[in-house]
């Protein structure tokens, strides 16, 4: 996922979490707000220090997660900070992916807001 697509600054996702909707499941949190500008997703990912210690794990979660959210279409005019829940820890790859998918299918895509 190229650097454009992720939110990376602090008050991006303090922002997005204050002021957005979400939704979840057993494996994650999925805040959303949408943007005005068409043809971008930005996507934030955050796996807690205390779910799990060590900073490479915590990356190779991350980078798991981007790998899983590259078949998402990248014309969704939305910003998304997901925070990964203890459950994903238990799950396989696929059981991971199958419920990323089915939480980004749970966003509706009818209603617009601007972030702030």
């Amino acid at each position: 996922m190229e650097r454009k697509y992720r939110l990376l600054k602090n008050y991006q996702f303090e922002n997005l979490i204050v002021n957005g909707k979400f939704v979840s499941n057993r494996d994650f949190f999925l805040y959303y707000c949408y943007r005005d500008d068409l043809g971008t997703i930005r996507i934030g990912i955050t796996v807690p220090k205390k779910l799990v210690k060590k900073a490479f794990a915590r990356n190779k979660i991350k980078r798991q997660i981007r790998s899983m959210l590259i078949d998402v279409e990248k014309n969704w005019a939305i910003n998304i900070v997901l925070i990964v829940r203890k459950n994903y820890l238990n799950n396989d790859y696929t059981n991971n992916k199958v419920s990323l998918t089915n939480l980004l299918g749970k966003i509706p895509l009818k209603e617009k807001k601007e972030i702030k």
